[in-house]
């Protein structure tokens, strides 16, 4: 299993990196979700990342091409929000593309080289999405990243072998050890 841990906008610089760097060799990819900064401030954020040791490839950038392609970081996600997916194929040829979805439907329908489909499960993020149920979920013709509510309880419930987090890693005591029991748990229950 493949984890993505999502940025939540809360933390320092210090407090980020510190976090990250004592989990980097459990997480598969950080999307830097940072709606709130600046494009100098996230391009901040990012360098001081890479100066702690983060790998680049590591990196996926939400939304803010323009940062990505300064840092030559190779992966972007984008939404609704975003240019469209075209476009960045045109002006930006270079980057590799993950686009959030919210419905099978829309899974099936994008241009992107990769999804994130949520919510998955209740979520405290987005109060009023609701889940997609398991049987449609079931019906992906195509690999996809799944992002909310997922929690160590419910991981192996998840039918992706990839799986995104925000507040589980965010909020846990200690970022690293959060992703092991991640990984635990859904090894665990495969193996039964």
């Amino acid at each position: 299993m493949k984890i993505h841990v999502l940025s939540d906008g809360k933390q320092t610089n210090e407090q980020f990196v510190k976090r990250v760097m004592q989990a980097e060799s459990e997480m598969d990819a950080l999307h830097f979700r940072e709606y709130e900064r600046t494009a100098k401030e996230l391009y901040q954020l990012i360098d001081q990342c890479l100066q702690a040791g983060f790998p680049l490839h590591k990196m996926v950038v939400h939304d803010r091409l323009d940062v990505a392609h300064a840092h030559q970081i190779q992966t972007v996600q984008v939404g609704y929000r975003s240019l469209p997916i075209p476009v960045i194929r045109v002006r930006f040829s270079e980057f590799s593309i993950i686009e959030s979805v919210h419905s099978i439907e829309e899974l099936h329908k994008s241009e992107a080289d990769q999804c994130m489909l949520s919510p998955i499960f209740h979520t405290s993020c987005k109060k009023d999405a609701i889940p997609l149920a398991a049987d449609i979920l079931q019906t992906a013709k195509r690999p996809y990243i799944a992002l909310g509510g997922i929690t160590p309880h419910n991981v192996h419930l998840v039918k992706s072998e990839r799986i995104a987090i925000r507040s589980g890693f965010w909020e846990a005591e200690n970022g690293c050890d959060i992703l092991k029991i991640y990984r635990e748990m859904r090894e665990n229950y495969e193996e039964l």
